[in-house]
Parts: structure tokens; sequence; C-alpha cells
């Protein structure tokens, strides 16, 4: 069960809390197209589709609370992903958030070229910049 008591017990501690997650599928024709049109910075294996494509979003003032929630929605999610017949491994895909290590898991080419078109199309970064956390490649 996703968010048993005890987890939720914790996170309602929090104060002005606000956060949402959002689970999509994701069908192997899309990841093919997206191999056409080099959309594919991580190099996503395609063989592995279908996909669910998880968006979190969160602030707070305890932030470590909220990531220890966080993660065990994660490993809940990957206990049930073999219960359910299918094969698959949780792949983080916004690797941008202030505790990672920016863009760890993109392929070094695929990385140079997206932070190459990130300075040539938008130099200043003023709107990455303005942001608490994001496509910051400067930083990486």
């Amino acid at each position: 069960m996703l968010g048993t008591v005890n987890q939720l017990t914790k996170l309602s501690t929090v104060a002005n809390l606000q956060a949402s997650i959002t689970f999509q599928p994701i069908a192997k024709d899309i990841v093919s197209h997206t191999l056409r049109t080099e959309g594919n910075p991580q190099d996503v294996d395609i063989s592995r589709a279908h996909l669910a494509w998880i968006f979190e979003n969160r602030n707070g003032p305890m932030l470590q609370t909220i990531r220890e929630f966080t993660q065990q929605q994660i490993a809940d999610i990957q206990d049930l992903v073999p219960s359910k017949f299918y094969d698959a491994k949780y792949l983080y895909m916004n690797d941008a958030g202030e505790e990672l290590l920016m863009f760890y898991s993109y392929p070094d080419a695929k990385f140079r070229r997206m932070k190459a078109i990130h300075n040539k199309y938008h130099p200043p970064g003023v709107y990455t910049h303005l942001l608490s956390k994001g496509w910051k490649t400067a930083d990486a």
C-alpha cells in the first residue's frame, strides 16, 4: 500500500507542505518517437517499455522528512512492479534536485549536446537560475 499510516502521519507534521505526484504511462511508440527525433538524452532502453513517468513536486521546511517519504514511496512502487508481472527498474529522470548529483545518469555525449543547446538558445540562463532547482547544466 502506498502511503502507509506511519508514513502519512510523519508527513502530516510538516507545516505548510504542498506536494503532488503524477503517474503517466509511456507507451513503446512514444519512446520510439523520441529515438527518431533525438529526444532521448538518457538513452532510455526502448526494449524495457512500456514505462511510467512519475512527476513529483514538493516544498516545505522539513525537507528531510519529505525526502524520506518520497524515497519510501519509490520503494513501494518498485515493490509493486514485479507483483504486477512487469519487469522494470526505476530510472530517475530529473537529476536536478538540490540533494542530487545533477544529470549523473545522462551519457556524457548527450549531456554535452544538451548543455550546448542550452548555451546557444538561452545563454544568460535567466529562467533556470531563478528556479530553486531545475535544469542547471552550468552547475553540473
